[in-house]
């Protein structure tokens, strides 16, 4: 069964012995969210404490700053909250005396200040009220992906379960000391990149958390957009995709890409094609200004400059970082390719088109590594 069906109107004789169905139908609608809104919950909970624990425990003079991971990126994130806060909407470097054009970039922080602003809440505050909302709405997203894709409700639970707790072998690597491997020393990199797990991705930083969101519900929206020829879906399909460019416009260009691929290979009816169009030209015009702005804006340039983002990460780290959820997908990939549905190929694509951007000459440049974000998705599945 998928996760949008539809609905057809009773006949008007039997519109009363149907009421109590349509009651029934909202308790099991209620009883079939209630599983992802507890893992969420969970997860929410589980991520936190740490932090609870670290601002209960602050010896005397010293202040916990709020972060454990990557706490120099975090920093720059507070930065850009506070130019929300102060009311503006494009973002300015705040690290240097320099002057440069503004840029409307990081608009996911941007608004987040803006958002702290209007209810008088601490930067720091909003900032993790993001990441526990972001574990409820990533859990509520990954169960509508997980439902368009699966059918066996036994195997959406498992996915969902693996989705938001499934972890890499970095624990293992640090473990053994970041065994050398082929001549390279390894790293736990799942343990690093927040966007390899959606675990990582609450516990650490909401940004990453939140355009797993977006790719969820982008993914199911535009797939059932395609499949029913509705405008409409293609419009919510824009609006997720526009979501997810607001924090880092580089991924609807591979969303668009993946969805071109499985279209080409499983064509779709005239207004199938037209809904993809569609959703994918609503945040066509930023990303279009953001890649404008990364090449063109010289404050956005230097601040990209140092980058590490221009290399693929090493393979065999990425390679233990992500081994359960390949060993799964392994697994399941005879089935897609003997199936060979839309939804399949698009899933094939996604992965197929990240490798090469990782690993091929393209124009990705600095962004290269900025592509992970939601990969838990498609392996889950």
């Amino acid at each position: 069964m998928k996760a949008i069906e539809k609905v057809s109107s009773p006949p008007s004789g039997e519109v009363a012995l149907k009421a109590p169905e349509g009651r029934t139908n909202w308790r099991e609608g209620f009883a079939e969210w209630r599983l992802p809104l507890i893992v969420g919950l969970v997860l929410a909970v589980v991520t936190a404490i740490p932090y609870v624990y670290a601002y209960a425990g602050q010896p005397p003079g010293h202040v916990f700053v709020g972060f454990f991971y990557l706490w120099d990126d975090a920093t720059t994130y507070l930065a850009k909250m506070r130019e929300g806060w102060e009311g503006l909407w494009a973002w300015e470097n705040r690290y240097t005396t320099e002057s440069s054009p503004p840029a409307y970039l990081f608009m996911f922080w941007i608004v987040l200040g803006h958002l702290a602003a209007v209810t008088h809440v601490p930067l720091i505050l909003m900032f993790h009220l993001a990441r526990v909302a972001g574990a409820l709405a990533l859990m509520a997203g990954s169960w509508v992906f997980i439902c368009h894709f699966i059918q066996d409700r036994s195997a959406r639970v498992f996915a969902l379960f693996f989705v938001a707790f499934g972890l890499g072998l970095g624990l293992v690597i640090w473990a053994l000391g970041h065994p050398v491997v082929f001549g390279n020393p390894t790293e736990g990199l799942d343990l690093r990149m927040p966007e390899l797990s959606a675990f990582y991705s609450v516990l650490a930083l909401p940004h990453f958390a939140w355009s797993g969101v977006f790719a969820a519900f982008g993914v199911a929206l535009t797939l059932k957009a395609i499949e029913r020829g509705s405008m409409t879906l293609g419009l919510l399909a824009g609006l997720a995709w526009l979501g997810q460019a607001s924090i880092h416009p580089q991924m609807p260009v591979l969303m668009g890409g993946a969805t071109a691929l499985a279209l080409f290979l499983r064509p779709a009816r005239p207004r199938g094609w037209a809904a993809a169009g569609f959703a994918f030209a609503i945040p066509a015009p930023y990303v279009l200004y953001s890649y404008l702005a990364f090449v063109g804006n010289p404050q956005v340039e230097r601040w990209t400059y140092h980058s590490k983002n221009a290399v693929a990460p090493e393979t065999i780290s990425l390679l233990l970082a992500l081994a359960p959820q390949l060993l799964l997908a392994v697994a399941g990939l005879p089935g897609a390719i003997r199936r060979r549905s839309r939804e399949d190929l698009f899933l094939l694509a996604w992965l197929l088109l990240l490798a090469a951007i990782l690993y091929l000459p393209n124009p990705a440049g600095d962004l290269r590594r900025r592509f992970f974000d939601a990969l838990y998705l498609p392996l889950g599945v």
